[in-house]
């Protein structure tokens, strides 16, 4: 602890005068800091007294004759100045602790403001090595950071000592001061030990050493340097930890928005390079007419809707909502995408057997994925000749067929994608004519809220079909899309949503004369 200093001497002097006055003597009051920490008597003192705060020297009481006397000729005089010497301790035991308090208090303020704003490394371990050595009070600081890769520690960062002047061979072995500070909590250094010499800088006195802990373990090592002779005090040394603490939050906190920022960029790269519908290249010449609407909370999302060409007379159109949000639903979405494109290669009539079709992406997905990674979907072939729908239902909500003014709901049922290895799947069929529209839709549709807590549902999506007769599928969707943005009240998606509307053209000229 340093030496305690009276920063006010009016208040003080005021009552040396009146004691003064009192007793006939002159009673002053001489700083240990003043005198460097020894009171040297003037002529005339006939007697001093030292002033204590707690076990450290704030400075020296004396008493001053006109005349040259001894202080045992005037015992009560002497008596009176030794009790006015006790008070006076305690007066100045209280002053120190209030401004090391205020002296605390300002730099974990200080440090609670900074930490609200992003910082460079350099600036979160300047500020923190400021912090220590305001509260401390001390000459210098110095913070260690280990490096695994040499079993080390490295000197980062100094302040008030140059590098040059601090010893860096900072091996990580317990018997180092670094090593004990690791395992105890921390650990003080002093000059005169010989085992100290060779860690503390040429006219340092004493160290403290602290360890920045995390909870993934140990970054590194703050020290505290001091030239004069100290003790540390208890709180001191918490106050340390404390900033210790508030350093090793800092540098987790900075790692983490790097990861944050490098994540934010992969996500971005992958969002723009993983789309959630895919229309084929030649759907001009499929008989359908198509339109997508898509959105996902999340970067990436888990959502899945695909019209590809098989060959000219037949058309792929699936959808599908893997299980969860973000990352994980997107790379089961990933999985069940590359499936349907590998088997996309086979011949024709292997792809229009969509219960195959269905029960080898299972199959696959079963063995790449987690238990909790499942996938629902309608896996469908538009054949353009004979204007059938052929269909599998992985556990997917059912679609509706729009014909004139009616609206159907076409059930069908089976197992989602990936519960079990053997699951197979049945199909079904459905005519279709020309002017018919094909609604599908995820379940994030029929599960978006109001505001009111209330789902959108089949309620909703039929409120939208039926304000009025559609001429196209982009006109169909549209209206759904429009519907459910009311329904929701400019809330975000809570999750993934896709509807795909496919409208039956008249049929294709080149397959008039083949039906």
């Amino acid at each position: 602890m340093l030496s305690p200093h009276i920063t006010d001497r009016t208040w003080l002097n005021t009552l040396c005068t009146r004691l003064s006055h009192s007793l006939g003597w002159e009673v002053s009051f001489h700083d240990a800091r003043d005198d460097d920490g020894s009171a040297v008597p003037r002529s005339h003192v006939v007697w001093q007294h030292p002033v204590h705060a707690g076990d450290v020297l704030a400075g020296h009481l004396q008493l001053q004759s006109a005349t040259e006397v001894s202080a045992t000729a005037a015992p009560q005089i002497v008596e009176t100045a030794t009790l006015f010497a006790e008070v006076l301790g305690r007066l100045v035991s209280l002053e120190t602790l209030l401004q090391e308090r205020e002296r605390h208090a300002q730099s974990f303020d200080e440090l609670g403001q900074w930490d609200q704003t992003p910082s460079t490394l350099p600036e979160l371990v300047q500020r923190c090595l400021n912090a220590a050595m305001q509260m401390c009070q001390a000459w210098g600081a110095a913070f260690f950071l280990v490096d695994l890769s040499q079993d080390a520690l490295q000197l980062r960062m100094a302040e008030m000592l140059t590098a040059g002047t601090i010893p860096q061979h900072r091996r990580m072995r317990l018997s180092s001061p670094d090593g004990h500070a690791m395992a105890q909590g921390l650990t003080v250094l002093l000059a005169e030990e010989l085992e100290s010499r060779d860690w503390l800088p040429t006219g340092c006195h004493t160290a403290a050493v602290i360890p920045v802990n995390t909870s993934a373990g140990c970054l590194g090592t703050l020290w505290i340097y001091e030239r004069r002779q100290r003790r540390w005090s208890k709180p001191e040394l918490q106050n340390l930890k404390l900033v210790a603490g508030q350093l090793a939050a800092g540098l987790e906190r900075v790692v983490l928005l790097r990861e944050r920022d490098a994540r934010k960029k992969e996500l971005t790269y992958a969002s723009n390079h993983h789309r959630v519908s895919a229309v084929g290249p030649t759907l001009a010449d499929s008989g359908l007419e198509v339109a997508v609407r898509s959105r996902s909370p999340d970067p990436l999302g888990g959502d899945l809707c695909e019209v590809w060409p098989i060959d000219d007379r037949y058309t792929l159109l699936a959808i599908g909502d893997a299980a969860g949000h973000s990352v994980p639903a997107a790379m089961t979405m990933s999985v069940v995408r590359g499936s349907l494109r590998t088997l996309l290669g086979a011949s024709a009539d292997e792809v229009v057997a969509v219960e195959r079709l269905a029960n080898q992406i299972n199959r696959a997905l079963h063995s790449v994925t987690q238990g909790e990674q499942f996938m629902t979907m309608i896996c469908a072939v538009y054949d353009a000749v004979s204007q059938r729908l052929t269909f599998a239902n992985c556990g997917h909500p059912a679609f509706w067929l729009i014909r004139g003014t009616q609206i159907q709901e076409i059930k069908s049922h089976g197992l989602m994608l990936g519960v079990l290895p053997d699951a197979t799947h049945d199909r079904f069929q459905t005519a279709l004519q020309p002017g018919d529209q094909l609604v599908f839709f995820t379940d994030g549709i029929l599960e978006a809220m109001s505001p009111q807590r209330e789902m959108f549902g089949h309620a909703g999506v039929m409120r939208a079909l039926t304000l009025r007769r559609f001429s196209s599928p982009e006109e169909t969707a549209e209206a759904v899309w429009a519907e459910l943005d009311r329904h929701v009240g400019g809330q975000s998606p809570r999750d993934d949503q896709t509807l795909l509307v496919a409208g039956v053209k008249s049929r294709h000229p080149r397959f008039t004369a083949a039906s």
